[in-house]
Order: structure tokens, then C-alpha cells, then sequence
């Protein structure tokens, strides 16, 4: 009998562990510094406005300095930094972006990184 109760844990356990793969796994393998830069380009092409890239990094559930209120960040610099954060395991990181704006809030350029640390 507890040999039978070991060996449905074990399965419950392996089952467990390939439904965390596929649910959390995936998000952290799929979302990288070249898809993101994919969706830049598509979605918000130099020129864009300030308000529209917020929008952008809204829908895509980035974390976005211009989510503070008053901005005083984007008022001193015109830039906003977002990122998608990833972690896994022991694996921590993700996929870091800084927009830079003109004096006229229009989307100038764009620096995409992807970085992780261990542990």
C-alpha cells in the first residue's frame, strides 16, 4: 500500500513539474531582446508619441518608469526604461528597454538589452 502511495506521488510530482515547464517555462524562453525589438518596430516606429509608447509597454505588461507620478525622471532626461521581467529556477532577469524622446515628446531611438544573473 505505501509503495502504491510513493509511486502516485512521484507521478504527481513529475506531473506537477511539466505543467510549471510549459506555464512558466515558456513565457521565460519566448520573450527575448529580438522579440521585443520586433514589436518596437512594429508597433511604435520612430516618431512615435511619449503617451503611445506608454500604451505599448502597458499592453505588453512591461514595468515602466513613467508609471510614477509626477514624472520628474522622463521631465530630466526625456527618456522612459521598461522591462519584462523573467525569472526561473535560480535563473533571474529579464529583457530591459530605454526610449529616448526629442523636446517635442516624439520617439528618437530605442536601446533593447536582455540580462540574467545566477542565483
Amino acid at each position: 500500500m505505501s509503495k502504491l502511495i510513493a509511486r502516485r506521488s512521484a507521478i504527481a510530482v513529475v506531473v506537477l513539474a511539466i505543467i510549471s515547464f510549459i506555464v512558466f517555462g515558456s513565457t521565460f524562453f519566448n520573450v527575448n531582446d529580438k522579440k521585443v525589438t520586433a514589436w518596437i518596430q512594429s508597433e511604435i516606429p520612430i516618431g512615435s508619441t511619449k503617451d503611445e509608447v506608454i500604451s505599448f509597454c502597458e499592453r505588453k505588461g512591461m514595468g515602466h518608469s513613467a508609471f510614477y507620478k509626477p514624472d520628474i525622471y522622463y521631465e530630466k532626461n526625456h527618456e522612459i526604461s521598461a522591462s519584462i521581467m523573467k525569472k526561473w529556477s535560480l535563473i533571474d532577469g529579464g529583457v530591459y528597454v530605454v526610449f529616448y524622446f526629442d523636446e517635442h515628446n516624439k520617439l528618437v531611438r530605442y536601446k533593447v538589452d536582455e540580462a540574467y544573473t545566477f542565483l
